[in-house]
């Protein structure tokens, strides 16, 4: 039986289930058969929102980048705590690959603020 749902639900729904079986199955093995069945949608449905498999997939990170950016702004914004860890909560939240390293961050800053020559004489075994 044919379920009608908002036009955004049934986006969001497309790109969930894409997500999951992109991580379990990879992107090159995930067809868009295997979207459509697991969704429980028409072919038609799927082309409707998006062009084609990429698309998809386009659209996942950049529903990522949104969600990133949203939670880096609300630790920003939360002046209980104080400037250098709403920076550093920030970054993490942009930049998990840094993981919970601080030398990580600081490098980050100096990076940024400095450049990376400030950095490098920094560095330098005296």
């Amino acid at each position: 039986m044919r379920v009608v749902k908002p036009a955004e639900e049934r986006k969001n729904e497309i790109l969930d289930v894409a997500e999951k079986l992109f991580v379990e199955k990879g992107f090159d093995n995930t067809s868009t058969n295997d979207i459509i069945n697991e969704v429980g949608i028409a072919r038609g449905t799927l082309y409707y929102h998006f062009k084609s498999k990429e698309d998809i997939l386009g659209a996942i990170v950049e529903r990522i980048r949104r969600e990133k950016i949203a939670e880096a702004a609300a630790i920003v914004a939360d002046r209980k705590i104080p400037l250098l860890e709403r920076l550093t909560g920030s970054v993490l939240a942009l930049n998990p690959r840094f993981g919970r390293s601080t030398l990580k961050i600081r490098i980050f800053f100096l990076m940024s603020f400095y450049g990376i020559s400030y950095l490098e004489m920094r560095l330098k075994v005296v």
